[in-house]
């Protein structure tokens, strides 16, 4: 069980807050990550993790801990933008076509013979189906697509939600797509729907 220390720790450093609770660690199988919006913080965090692993004789792998600082800087944004444009490149490269030629998806689409885009489409269903099971549940991950997150909203152009796919994919608000996933045979037929191939009008 927690300890107030812990507790106390987590209410002072933590980097993330969604609907006032405190996000200090993400778990993934054997692996968990810690936040903090300090380097003070994150050692703090550390020390209990190290303090419950020894109670629990549970050693730390120290050869596997690694430390990784996030921004906005423009020159990190820079970094991620050019990588796009590498793979886009790249896709061009494995299709022959030149970079500099006028072409739609949709003819590259027909030049292939197939008018669905297959990858998508799976793409699609994965995070409906995804969406629709969140939903269901009462946990964190529900937490992050519905709680607000605490603080100011950077400088620029709004970044698209998330949950933004699934209410253009299922032309319904995101309540409306949440109430019908309750009833999984009616949720799954709306993204068998979504996700059928339609003739372009």
């Amino acid at each position: 069980m927690r300890d107030v220390e812990a507790e106390d720790t987590e209410e002072k450093y933590s980097a993330i807050k969604l609907n006032g609770n405190p996000i200090t660690e993400l778990r993934y199988a054997d692996d968990t990550a810690l936040l903090s919006k300090t380097t003070e913080g994150l050692n703090d965090l550390m020390q209990n993790v190290k303090k419950f692993s020894q109670n629990e004789n549970l050693p730390l792998n120290a050869k596997k801990t690694k430390v990784k600082d996030s921004d906005k800087s423009p020159a990190s944004s820079r970094h991620s933008f050019r990588k796009l444009t590498n793979t886009q490149n790249q896709k061009y490269s494995v299709l022959r076509i030149p970079w500099t030629a006028r072409r739609t998806n949709q003819n590259i689409l027909q030049e292939l013979g197939t008018k669905e885009r297959q990858l998508l489409k799976n793409i699609k269903q994965q995070k409906l189906k995804y969406f629709g099971h969140v939903v269901r549940h009462n946990n964190l991950e529900k937490l992050c697509l519905e709680g607000a997150v605490e603080g100011r909203r950077g400088r620029g152009r709004r970044r698209k939600r998330w949950t933004q796919d699934i209410s253009d994919w299922l032309d319904f608000s995101v309540r409306e797509a949440s109430i019908l996933a309750q009833d999984r045979d009616g949720f799954r037929s709306a993204v068998w729907e979504a996700t059928s191939y339609k003739d372009p009008p």
